[in-house]
Formats: C-alpha cells, structure tokens, sequence
C-alpha cells in the first residue's frame, strides 16, 4: 500500500458538542468518544444530496473515507465502498473526502486510469464528495498519517472507529456499530519508535536484556498496523544489537530471515515480491500473508491472523547472518507447533520470463546521464520516455504497473541482459482498460536489441510447508 504523508498545524480548541442552530467555525483533533460537532458540509454535487450539515445524517452511522489521487489503494476501494453504501442504504452514509486534489487533478483521473493505479479502470463513484475548505476542515478535526483512512460517526454521533479501511470490509463490524455495540479496529497512527525495544511495550517489569528473542501476536496497539522494521540498533551500555519486526506478515517474516540467500535472485529478478519468492504447502494462505486475498475483500480480522512481532537481542559483536540463523530457528520452533509449518531454501524448476540481448549492438546506452522521465504521445498512443535510467526500473514502471494483468501476476521475470550503465529507451504506458500483452512488450522491445522469452530455470525459493516437525 503506497502511504500519503500529510503534516497538520492544529491551533486552538473546540468544547465538542452538537448546536442545533450553530454550526462550528474552529477544529480541533477528534478521538473515540468524543461528540462529532455540528459542522457545515458542503457536498461536491449538493443537488444530489439532501444535506447541509451533519446534524442531518443523525440516525446513521457516517463513514468519512478520506482519499487522495496519490493513493491507488483508495481509489481501487471505491468500488467496494459503493457497494457497502447499496447494502446497508439508508443505515449508512458513505462520504468521500479529499482534502488535497483540486478539481482539475480529480476530473484528470477519472478521464484516464494510470499505470499507478493498478490498470484496472474505476469510474466516477456515485458517492456523495467533500473537497476543498470542507475536506480541510474534516481533515483537522480527523488528522492521519496514512491514506485511505476512514473515521466513523455513529448513529448517535459520537466517533467510535478511526483508523484503516480495512476496517470498512467487515460488515459485521458495522452492523455492530449500527447495534450500538463495541468494537475493535485497527489504527494506522499508531507508531512504535524504535527507542527501546519492543518487548519492554508489552512488560515494563522486565530488566535488561542481554541476549534472547521474543515473538508476539499482531500488536495494533503499540506499533503501525501494516509493519514497521528497525535493524541493528545498537546499546553500547548493554552491550547487546537489535532487530525488531512489528506487525509483519508471517512470510515477510520469513522472506527476511533468508534474505541474505536471496540477494543475487532479488537483483536479476525484477519482479521481485514475495509472492513469487515463497511456495506455500498450506491449508489456508491467509495464516501466512495478506497478500493472497482481494485487498477490498480483506478484513481487520484477516491482517491480525497472519501478523506477528519478532525481536531479537544479541550480543553485539553478533555477525548478522548468524543473527537471521536464530530468526530462522525461532520462526521454524514456534510455528511448527502452532501451525505444523517448516520454511527451507530449495532449488525448483520454475518456468520464467527472461529478458535478453539479441545482439551485441549497444542500442541502449543513454546520451545524458541525467535522468528524466515523462510521459508523451506518439500517433495519439501513450507513452514514457525513459532518459539516463536504470534498465531495471525501466521493465519494472513498464510492466509490474499493470499489477492485474494476469499474464505478468506472479510472473518471475529474470534479467539476463546483465547491461551495465544508464539507458535510454521508449516504452508504452496503460491509458485504457486493456492490459500491456507480451507481444506488445517485445514490439517495443526489438529496436533496442531486447526480447522477453520463456524459459526454464532453476530457481532457489523459500517453501513453507505444514508438517509436524519432531
């Protein structure tokens, strides 16, 4: 998920209430509990909506999705948020809101679906929108770090939920709010800082530790709900280094105890995630990632099953292979008796996408070294002008944009071009609802001496497989 950072100045403070016959002109941050104000709303297409402030959607529970033309995540949910906005009709309101784009930028990508938004065409929502001063106002009274974030109003109008749209996708968590019952959710504004470690959140009683490891369930209430990473950190009064792994999904996990086996198969593959790094054996993929499952379709109950937190703390003289040795023997230990798994390096057949040279003639060596990229049109076709890049972000923009174009999902696409330097080259870019086709690619690809093939490699994987280990 790409994260939109957005800094907030909050001055001044609110008593928070509801007046009937007032609407409130100064914002300050809200929290679970409090009592959403009676503020103005002025929607993007009023005469489709019946309301003129939030007194108004008294009796629903409100759902403030707020988005932003950066976010392809966001706009991949509309979709779905419509469908929750049909489902449950009149008990919700669904209330787009951005507080960033102006109208220009908005109209710009509905007219056209980018390359960064996954290839998959989304119209126009039909939801009600807020933007421009009424976004801004919205944004101080709901400030966040990470964007899609949805904050929800109950039907009473006090603020129960605010945090990740995962949230959003479990319908019985909103016919619980809609019950007036509680409820958990996940909070992507909570931040673990690395300072000290991990383990002294969970037990403050414990004394120093000079040497161990701990691994924990999901923790939202400590750390970033979607994985946060601090390496070597270093206690020369202890005399100890430290990793901790927060939140991450079981085989990022493990994805990261092998990693040191897998750097060269990371640098020649330029599909390089997880999903074609690791074979899983299992009974239900989403113990071991999220990854496996529609992103619009996942729960917060879904992140929670297969996240985990794993610290560990050695001397500091430690070497680091050795220090992912013990991650490897830990993840191996708990998790055979929790799920019957085992993760191991092996060597497998696997059929490829390789890219190649078909000559020794140098059609790509960049004029400038400069790099620059922008996008053009060529006999009314789109295009990206690639100039003093690197060959592997060049095939990477070009073809893992399109990330649901089923002839490259998963694909392992290898890079046996070995081409050194910075080049310069032409290549198509998504503005439709077609798919980039292999043949497309190698068209582009044969003035520069380059060709995409299938072939057979053998291919070191990580493989995870649920049996019990004695």
């Amino acid at each position: 998920m790409r994260k939109i950072i957005i800094l907030i100045l909050l001055l001044g403070n609110i008593t928070v209430g509801f007046a009937q016959n007032k609407f409130f002109t100064n914002y300050s941050e809200l929290h679970i509990g409090n009592r959403m104000p009676n503020i103005k709303l002025d929607f993007k297409d009023s005469k489709s909506v019946n309301v003129v402030s939030f007194a108004d959607l008294k009796g629903k529970l409100v759902i403030f999705d707020f988005w932003s033309t950066y976010c392809p995540d966001c706009v991949a949910s509309f979709p779905y948020m419509e469908e929750l906005q049909n489902k449950f009709k009149d008990k919700i309101q669904v209330i787009l809101v951005n507080s960033v784009n102006s109208d220009e930028d908005i109209n710009k990508l509905f007219e056209n679906t980018l390359p960064s938004f996954k290839g998959k065409f989304i119209p126009r929502p039909k939801l009600p929108s807020i933007q421009g001063i009424t976004g801004k106002n919205l944004l101080k009274l709901f400030p966040h770090l990470v964007e899609p974030f949805h904050a929800w109003v109950d039907p009473t109008g006090i603020v129960r939920l605010l945090g990740s749209q995962i949230n959003s996708h479990n319908m019985d968590k909103i016919s619980e709010v809609i019950e007036g019952r509680a409820v958990t959710f996940i909070d992507y504004n909570k931040n673990y800082n690395g300072k000290e470690p991990f383990f002294l959140g969970i037990n403050k009683k414990l004394e120093i530790l000079k040497s161990g490891s701990i691994i924990t369930s999901y923790s939202p209430d400590l750390a970033d709900p979607l994985g946060k990473i601090f390496e070597n950190r270093i206690d020369s009064l202890a005399g100890t280094i430290r990793n901790s792994l927060i939140n991450f999904r079981l085989v990022d996990l493990y994805q990261y105890a092998f990693s040191d086996h897998l750097k060269y198969f990371n640098k020649i593959n330029l599909n390089a995630n997880r999903t074609n790094q690791i074979v899983l054996f299992v009974k239900d993929t989403l113990n071991y990632s999220i990854a496996f499952k529609d992103f619009n379709k996942l729960t917060d109950l879904d992140l929670q099953k297969s996240s985990y937190s794993y610290e560990s703390i050695l001397p500091q003289k430690t070497p680091n292979s050795v220090r992912k040795e013990y991650m490897l023997q830990d993840l191996n230990r708990y998790f055979s008796y929790k799920l019957g798994a085992f993760g191991e390096l092996k060597k497998i057949d696997v059929k490829c996408l390789v890219l190649i040279r078909t000559s020794n003639v140098d059609k790509l060596k960049a004029i400038n070294t400069t790099r620059d990229v922008r996008d053009t049109l060529i006999e009314n076709k789109a295009f990206r002008i690639y100039k003093g890049c690197e060959m592997r972000e060049v095939i990477r923009t070009t073809i893992f944009d399109d990330e649901n174009n089923p002839l490259l999902k998963d694909r392992i696409l290898l890079d046996e071009t070995f081409y050194q330097g910075k080049i310069d080259m032409i290549m198509p870019i998504i503005l439709s609802k077609q798919h980039i086709t292999l043949d497309d690619l190698r068209k582009s690809l044969i003035k520069y001496d380059l060709d995409i093939v299938e072939k057979t490699r053998l291919v070191e994987r990580i493989v995870i497989s649920e049996k019990i280990i004695p």
